[in-house]
């Protein structure tokens, strides 16, 4: 395994990395053959490259890239896959302002220095931490969370077709969850929640165009009730009883 920052700066590493490197930069190269062990005290680099005996890389250490959209005062660690002609990036762990974040790519998906993201685990330095998972076009596909505001839920789990759009979401909260289904517009169909106020569990269920047509509810007794009714709101309610 080779350290060296000349031919990383070289190769086929992003086109910011290469720029720096024809600007000038001290460069020192560190080869390891056989079991030999290299004890430092203290390196101190701006960029490092890790490559393979062939002098692919398979790992980069460095400072955020602005053009890249990344944090230019928060360091990155990414590793390759070095065996094709054109590294493709498979990992990636960097820090954006005060979150942390760690990207696993698609390793079937590359073009030029774009990368499709597959799964990411995201840290928020005010609310709490998500991960998600993205279908290859790169719409989301699954989204699992928590937030600590007051506010907002406790915690999350949400998934999405392949268009993007949100189809089911479970939600817990301070003192009751929910669980409601979507349809294709992105309106409301079903939503089954666990309220104390409404004296336990409750079912409602929507129209195409979300307007309430029928709900299942237990009454301050705790019997069951259900009503049916049109998109104008007008109904019957069934109650148990003579």
């Amino acid at each position: 395994m080779w350290l060296d920052l000349s031919r990383f700066l070289s190769l086929t590493a992003p086109a910011a990395w290469m720029r720096r490197g024809s600007l000038g930069c001290a460069v020192v190269t560190v080869a390891s053959t056989g079991d030999k062990i290299g004890k430092f005290d203290t390196v101190v680099a701006r960029s490092i490259a890790v490559v393979d005996d062939s002098g692919a890389i398979v790992i980069t250490l460095a400072p955020g890239d602005e053009e890249m959209n990344e944090d230019k005062n928060s360091g990155h660690i990414k590793t390759y896959d070095a065996s094709s002609d054109t590294a493709k990036m498979l990992v990636s762990l960097g820090q954006y302002g005060y979150s942390g974040l760690v990207e696993v790519y698609h390793s079937n998906y590359y073009s030029g220095y774009d990368t499709q993201t597959a799964v990411s685990l995201g840290s928020d330095g005010l609310l709490g931490g998500e991960v998600m998972t993205w279908h290859i076009n790169g719409e989301r596909a699954v989204r699992l969370g928590s937030e600590d505001d007051a506010d907002q839920p406790n915690g999350f789990v949400e998934t999405y077709n392949s268009s993007g759009k949100k189809l089911v979401e479970v939600t817990s909260f301070a003192e009751y969850g929910t669980v409601t289904t979507y349809q294709p517009n992105g309106k409301e169909s079903v939503r089954l929640s666990t309220k104390w106020e409404l004296n336990g569990s409750s079912v409602e269920v929507n129209n195409k165009t979300s307007e309430t047509i029928a709900q299942m509810y237990a009454d301050e007794y705790g019997n069951g009730v259900v009503w049916a009714g049109n998109r104008k709101g007008m109904g019957r309610t069934l109650k148990p009883g003579p």
